[in-house]
C-alpha cells in the first residue's frame, strides 16, 4: 500500500510517547514493504533534520518519502496550540497538493489531517480513508487541577470535530474506545489497534532484588501524577526509587535511596537503567497505551498504574497492580504492598508480565493488525 503518515514529530527529534509510536509505526510499515510518505516536524529553534537523515534512521528507507516542518509558533494566548496545529494542519495539504489521489490510505496523529479532512468533505481534494488517532484523547480523562480541565476544554472542540469527521478513528482499546463512544462516533468507526515493543526490548527473564527497586519514566507534567507519588516516597522512607526524566531539581527528594538520572535518550543506557530496577509506576491522571509501561513491562518489571485510557488493557491483577488516579493513600498502600512481597510473589508476577507482552504487544503482531485494518478501511470507506 501507499500510506502517508502524518505526525506531529518523531522519536528521536521529537520526545514523547505519541513521536515513539510514529517512529515505530513508520519503521514497521517499511519492513513490511509499504510505500510510506512520513511527515513530521520539530519545535522551536530545533535544527530541521535533512530528509536523508531521517532516512537514515530506518534500516529499510527505500519505499520512504520524508517531508519535515517546523511547527508553526504564534505566541502564548489560550488557544495558540489549536491555531498552531491547524496553520501546521495546512502547510501539510499545501505541500502535497498533487499526491494526495495517488495514497490508499492517510493515518494521522492528533489534529495533523485537521485541514485534509475539510478539503474532502468540501470535495476539493480527492484522497483515500483517513484514520486519525488521538492517542489517549486526554482532553476527555478527568483533569489533574483546575489548569488542566481548562486546557481540555480549549481542545475538546476541535478534538471531537476531527474524531466525527474522520473517515475512521484508532483506539488503543478499553476507555479509549468508550470515550470514542461516548464523543458520538459510530462503533464501527472505531478501529482497534494497541500500542507495541519491538523484540528486542523483550528480555529473556528477570531477577528480583532482595529489596525492590521502584521506576518512574516520563517528562514532568501534572497529568503524569509525579506530585501525588513525590508525597508518598517523602512519607515512606522505605521505599528506594529512581526516576528518569526531566524531573526539576526543586521537585526532587534528597535521600540516599532516591535517584534521579534525568532524560535518557540513548536506548543501550536506558534499558540499563530499566534493568537495575524491579517494578515500574505510572501514576498518571490521563494516557493512552503509555510507552514506558510497555517497554518496561518488556523488560520484565512489575507494573503499578492507574485505571486510565487502555492501561487496564495492558495490566491485569495477574501481571501487576492498578490504582484509582490521584488516590495517594491507594497508591502508598499499593507500593508498601509490593515493597513487602518475597521475591517468589514478585518473580511470579515479573514472569508474567514478560508472557503478556510477548504474546500481545510486540510491533511484529501489531503491524498484522494495522494491514488488516487499512484493508478494512479500503473496503468500508
Amino acid at each position: 500500500m501507499n500510506i502517508a503518515l502524518l505526525t506531529d514529530g518523531i522519536t528521536p527529534y521529537v520526545t514523547g510517547g505519541m513521536q515513539r509510536h510514529s517512529f515505530n509505526l513508520t519503521n514497521h510499515l517499511l519492513q513490511a514493504g509499504h510505500q510510506v510518505t512520513l511527515i513530521h516536524c520539530v519545535y522551536g529553534s530545533a535544527r530541521l533534520p535533512k530528509k536523508e537523515e531521517v532516512k537514515a534512521l530506518f534500516v529499510h528507507s527505500t519505499n520512504l518519502n520524508v517531508h519535515t516542518f517546523r511547527f508553526p509558533s504564534m505566541g502564548q494566548m489560550p488557544g495558540h496550540y489549536l491555531r498552531e496545529s491547524y496553520q501546521y494542519s495546512r502547510e501539510i495539504v499545501e505541500v502535497l497538493a498533487r499526491q494526495w489521489e495517488s495514497f490508499d490510505v492517510v493515518m494521522a496523529k492528533g489534529f495533523c489531517a485537521w485541514n485534509l479532512i475539510e478539503q474532502k468533505r468540501k470535495k476539493k481534494i480527492k484522497v483515500g480513508p483517513i484514520a486519525v488517532n488521538f492517542h489517549g484523547v486526554e482532553m476527555f480523562q478527568p483533569p489533574a487541577n483546575w489548569k488542566e480541565r481548562f486546557k481540555s476544554y480549549l481542545l475538546k472542540g476541535a478534538t471531537k470535530w476531527n474524531l466525527l469527521q474522520a473517515d475512521f478513528c484508532i483506539s488503543y482499546g478499553g476507555q479509549i474506545t468508550r470515550i470514542h463512544e461516548t464523543i458520538g462516533i459510530d462503533r464501527k468507526k472505531i478501529i482497534e489497534i494497541p500500542s507495541g515493543i519491538d523484540r528486542e526490548w523483550i528480555a529473556e527473564s528477570k531477577k528480583q532484588q532482595d529489596v525492590p527497586t521502584f521506576l518512574f519514566i516520563g517528562r514532568y507534567e501534572r497529568r503524569k501524577g509525579i506530585e501525588e507519588l513525590t508525597e508518598v516516597i517523602k512519607k515512606d522512607k522505605s521505599l528506594n526509587f529512581q526516576f528518569i526524566g526531566n524531573i526539576p531539581h526543586t521537585k526532587r527528594i534528597k535521600r540516599d535511596n532516591v535517584m534521579y538520572w534525568g532524560e535518557i535518550k540513548d536506548k543501550q543506557e536506558l534499558q540499563t537503567r530499566i534493568d537495575s530496577c524491579d517494578v515500574i509506576v505510572a501514576p498518571s491522571f490521563s494516557e493512552g497505551m503509555p510507552n514506558v509501561l510497555l517497554e518496561a513491562m518488556g523488560r520484565g518489571l512489575i507494573p503499578i498504574a492507574t485505571r486510565v485510557g487502555a492501561v487496564p488493557v495492558l495490566i491485569s491483577e495477574e501481571e501487576g497492580f492498578l490504582v484509582d488516579p490521584g488516590n495517594s493513600a491507594e497508591l502508598a498502600k499499593t507500593l508498601a504492598r509490593v515493597n513487602e512481597l518475597s521475591i517468589a510473589e514478585r518473580l511470579a508476577l515479573s514472569n508474567a508480565t514478560l508472557r503478556k507482552v510477548r504474546e500481545t504487544f510486540l510491533w511484529e503482531k501489531i503491524i498484522l493488525q494495522t494491514e488488516k485494518a487499512f484493508q478494512f478501511m479500503l473496503e468500508n470507506e
